[in-house]
């Protein structure tokens, strides 16, 4: 029951951008305003009120954020230093989870976001996410990583489907995201971090692995994600009834050796 209802919200998220892109078709700074609206509402809906759900920035002693898509943050214990009915100032202590927003990505914005990612954690910030409602493949995803455009063509490899390359350019592994989800539909995927054996490599980097439900159906992306926010909250909620025992899809970026 539970992946069937995260399946069709899914299809409603993407039903809400194409309705606003049938009006506003050469305004994409408003469609992407609009798409971290419809991720804020539908987290509101999704997570307990314990936690707050806002736009804004995250200060600590001198640094300052970049203006962050969505702030999920502990309105219990702490208050904000500023706020409006659209926006808030938070104490870093406060914050428990920052995701960017996306409604596609390229190159140049990827590595962008990952500078913002990397000032998220010299403030402290330990569960950082990009959320793309359009993303590319995988496997193009991962040349995002690397700087230069050509340092790792001539270093690909792929075992048993799994495109991996050496050169990565970032220097702290911790810096990165710690989950990247795409919605796209029908080639959804959620990378998480985690150790990958390719061969006789072990490697670090990221992997999507995707199960089926008991029906044999792909469990949504969306409902892991939401799962991953629930656990950093202690609320972890996935009836483990519904996963099959099959896995839909895998896919990997290994980025550099262990």
């Amino acid at each position: 029951m539970q992946t069937e209802y995260y399946r069709l919200y899914v299809e409603e998220l993407h039903n809400k951008l194409l309705q606003i892109k049938q009006f506003v078709r050469a305004h994409n700074l408003t469609i992407g305003q609009f798409a971290e609206d419809l991720l804020r509402d539908s987290l509101e809906k999704l997570l307990p009120k314990k936690v707050s759900i806002s736009q804004g920035f995250i200060v600590d002693r001198q640094l300052c954020s970049h203006q962050c898509d969505v702030l999920i943050y502990d309105s219990y214990n702490f208050a904000p230093l500023f706020k409006t009915n659209s926006l808030v100032v938070l104490p870093a202590k406060s914050v428990l989870a920052v995701i960017e927003v996306k409604t596609s990505i390229g190159k140049r914005q990827f590595l962008k976001t990952l500078e913002d990612f990397s000032l998220l954690h010299k403030l402290g910030i330990s569960n950082k996410y990009l959320f793309i409602y359009n993303a590319c493949s995988v496997r193009t995803l991962k040349t995002y990583f690397f700087l230069n455009e050509n340092s790792n063509k001539s270093n690909e490899v792929e075992q048993n489907g799994v495109c991996f390359g050496v050169g990565f350019d970032q220097d702290d592994f911790e810096e990165l995201p710690d989950v990247i989800i795409g919605l796209k539909p029908q080639k959804e995927f959620i990378l998480r971090k985690n150790y990958i054996i390719t061969g006789s490599r072990d490697m670090m980097g990221y992997e999507s692995l995707i199960f089926n439900d008991k029906k044999n159906r792909p469990i949504s992306c969306l409902q892991e994600f939401v799962e991953i926010i629930l656990s950093k909250l202690g609320d972890a909620s996935m009836n483990v009834d519904e996963i099959g025992e099959s896995f839909n899809r895998y896919d990997a970026i290994p980025l550099f050796d262990m």
